[in-house]
């Protein structure tokens, strides 16, 4: 290996911002920067605001996954679990009615009927 090749990859190692690995979770867990932004209300209360890793939402015509990085989208709630991953586990909620929007990472679900479980 060249001492060129050597400084190449040496500089796209992980925690690199020039170099192929920008995008990748840091060891034991997701960067800050890999997050969603979620929060759940109701017309009585704010069932949830903090960072996911993942949500499983029950939409009108089947269940949605959201990751980091989803494409922006309004949905039409269901009725059904809602499932929120953080990096501290899972909260499931009861949810009917209401609409989801992801932009920029970040998920806001208005949902008229909502219930922890």
């Amino acid at each position: 290996m060249s001492a060129d090749t050597r400084e190449r990859s040496v500089a796209s190692a992980p925690g690199d911002r020039d170099g192929p690995w920008d995008d990748m979770p840091a060891p034991g867990g997701l960067s800050p920067s890999r997050r969603l932004r979620v929060r759940l209300i109701s017309p009585t209360a704010s069932a949830f605001e903090g960072e996911a890793t993942s949500l499983v939402v029950p939409a009108h015509d089947g269940q949605v996954g959201i990751l980091f990085g989803h494409a922006p989208m309004v949905v039409l709630l269901g009725s059904g679990e809602l499932r929120i991953t953080t990096l501290d586990g899972e909260s499931r909620f009861r949810v009917s009615r209401g609409f989801l929007q992801v932009v920029d990472n970040e998920v806001s679900i208005l949902a008229e009927e909502v219930e922890t479980l």
